[in-house]
């Protein structure tokens, strides 16, 4: 028997998928030294200094020999305190990924789940190696989303993966559409609003409203 094949199915069908290396991405953006790169949310508004100052007094305020508190528990009441959502309605984690994989691991599992390309691939990526099947809803010739489109294609689905604004378009989804699949469908909406302050409009404050 070779190694190989005591790997998980799910991360054995990564194997399969096509990724820009990460090294070519970079070699190539060195021609670019000053673009922002807005894909990855990388924030150049704070200064570089700053940051590193903050690194520095963090590391001089703690002792690193020891686990951080459980659940960020000071991250959370800071976000509650700024957005005015409960306590309970949070969770931190280190970017948006962990958040993605531990929505796939608790709600999609093996089963379906659906999104809306094209998108952010690391939603694939995670139902992929959790041994999940990916169903595609593509959007409209205007980029937009159609809420009835969606709800046709949801049928043995767990989970609907909905990124607004969109990563690569850049388009906000229309809000009445986006809320129709979540009143319509019967399982988990994530609607990632990663990139929600270059749109300077939300829908975290409707979170509360649903279950």
């Amino acid at each position: 028997m070779k190694i190989e094949d005591l790997v998980c199915r799910g991360v054995r069908a990564l194997a399969s998928h096509k990724k820009t290396e990460i090294t070519e991405t970079y070699d190539k953006m060195s021609l670019f030294e000053k673009a922002v790169r807005m894909d990855l949310n990388e924030n150049f508004l704070i200064e570089e200094e700053l940051v590193k100052w903050v690194l520095r007094y963090v590391g001089e305020h703690l002792d690193p020999r020891r686990y951080p508190p459980a659940k960020g528990i000071k991250a959370i009441k800071a976000l509650s305190s700024l957005t005015g959502l409960d306590e309970a309605n949070l969770a931190v984690g280190n970017g948006a990924d962990e958040l993605i994989e531990r929505l796939v691991n608790v709600f999609v599992g093996d089963d379906r789940a659906l999104v809306i390309e094209p998108t952010f691939e690391m939603y694939e990526f995670y139902i992929t190696r959790r041994g999940g099947v990916k169903v595609s809803c593509l959007v409209n010739d205007d980029l937009c989303i159609s809420a009835d489109e969606i709800l046709r294609a949801v049928n043995g689905v767990k989970a609907v993966f909905i990124c607004s604004p969109n990563n690569p378009t850049g388009i906000q989804y229309d809000f009445e559409e986006v809320l129709r699949v979540v009143e319509n469908f019967k399982g988990l909406v994530v609607v990632d609003e990663a990139y929600v302050d270059f749109a300077g409009r939300s829908l975290c404050e409707r979170a509360p409203d649903y279950d």
